[in-house]
């Protein structure tokens, strides 16, 4: 079955006019801080590295204008891309402005933990009973050779990191020890894919790539939990024709993530629906194996898509409610912090994704200040819990000491 012509009725969001009015507040509101943000990082950055190390003129300026070039790269393409830009100019700045984007990042808090290292230094010496006298001179050359490591590390983990990210994920194998499980359902696997983020830099061959070693897994379902695009249907439906080829014995399922709302949640799920993809919001389906196995496969919407509408709001109870008897139950929200309620909801396992693992170091460090679970296989209570790292990546190509994965889960007799 081939992608047909985009249907024009799958391209209308089903919210009321003040549900989009405060859509178009917080995304103004985001732009204004991002830009903000966006700014003040590079002005940092050309402070510490240009003005810091007393680069001569005019290198200095040739410097300046680099920074501010960049600075501004980022703003306008997110800005352009609300108008569907097609063409070769734009895919080519559109990737160097996210490869740079990791650079910054990385550098920024590198420079940052500096100063605040330097800043240490200088309390704790406010405490001596003698103080040194400054050496400007070496004081300038400590400095620029500080930046021209750092600048020199933050190059070579940036490529490294576009090299990991943009590779066909390997996968990794979970297996899940669970108590009580039958016979009938002990080694049911379960592949899952989740925040693959097809859009501005990640196209049709990677997610070819994705589906053909998921296909080799031979698993009895699939799961995609959640952010598996970041464009409209008509932009990015001829980039997904390799979703044809998923197939699985019991069935394919999706859910939503954040970023499907982003980009007209609703469109979304009807045109997956298309494809022979079970969405599942807020409900269940019965999964039975050849062997008599009862396996409740459940999904909720994304635990903050009620920001866009009430409507879609998430509820592990409701898709709960009404199941048949079941041996065991795995509920795929995108967002680890739904499992506090699927608990309660009584769901025996999560499947979510959402955290990236943060993506790339140093981010991995404080992804878990942020969410309790952020990676990998853990408990809540009597609720198992699984977090991808993610599929592909959004925004930065850069997946430096965070690896993307293809996951295949085997439910196994504790």
């Amino acid at each position: 079955m081939g992608i047909e012509p985009y249907p024009v009725e799958f391209a209308s969001y089903d919210s009321d006019v003040e549900d989009n009015l405060m859509d178009i507040w917080r995304l103004v509101i985001f732009a204004v801080f991002g830009t903000t943000l966006w700014t003040a990082i590079h002005a940092y950055i050309g402070i510490r590295l240009i003005k810091d190390t007393k680069l001569k003129t005019p290198y200095n300026r040739y410097a300046w204008g680099v920074v501010a070039i960049h600075g501004m790269i980022g703003p306008t393409v997110m800005f352009l891309r609300g108008y569907s830009p097609t063409g070769e100019w734009y895919q080519a700045i559109t990737y160097v402005s996210y490869v740079g984007m990791g650079f910054v990042f990385s550098l920024v808090l590198i420079l940052l933990f500096k100063d605040l290292f330097v800043y240490l230094v200088k309390f704790v010496s406010r405490f001596s009973k003698t103080e040194e006298p400054v050496d400007e001179g070496r004081r300038t050359i400590l400095t620029t050779s500080f930046n021209l490591g750092a600048f020199a590390i933050t190059g070579a983990t940036t490529t490294i990191g576009h090299q990991q990210a943009r590779k066909i994920p390997d996968v990794v194998e979970v297996e899940v020890p669970i108590s009580g499980l039958p016979k009938s359902l002990d080694g049911f696997t379960i592949a899952q894919l989740s925040d693959v983020h097809i859009g501005p830099t990640l196209k049709a061959k990677f997610l070819e790539g994705v589906v053909d070693k998921t296909m080799k897994l031979d698993a009895d379902a699939i799961v995609i939990t959640g952010d598996l695009i970041d464009g409209y249907v008509d932009q990015l439906h001829p980039e997904l024709k390799a979703l044809d080829k998923l197939q699985a014995d019991h069935g394919v399922f999706f859910v939503t993530g954040n970023h499907e709302y982003y980009w007209d949640g609703p469109a979304w799920t009807k045109y997956l629906a298309t494809r022979g993809i079970k969405v599942l919001s807020n409900e269940h389906e019965l999964i039975r194996t050849k062997s008599g196995g009862r396996l409740l496969m459940g999904g909720v919407t994304d635990y903050r898509a009620s920001r866009h509408s009430s409507e879609y709001a998430s509820d592990p109870h409701k898709a709960m409610k009404g199941a048949p008897a079941h041996d065991f139950s795995v509920l795929l929200a995108h967002q680890p912090t739904s499992v506090y309620e699927a608990e309660k909801a009584g769901w025996g396992m999560q499947l979510s994704g959402h955290t990236h693992g943060g993506q790339f170091f140093p981010w991995n460090l404080f992804v878990g200040l942020y969410h309790e679970f952020s990676r990998g296989l853990d408990k809540h209570n009597d609720t198992w819990i699984y977090v991808s790292s993610g599929t592909g990546y959004w925004g930065p190509p850069n997946r430096f000491a965070v690896a993307s994965e293809i996951t295949r889960i085997t439910l196994r007799a504790a």
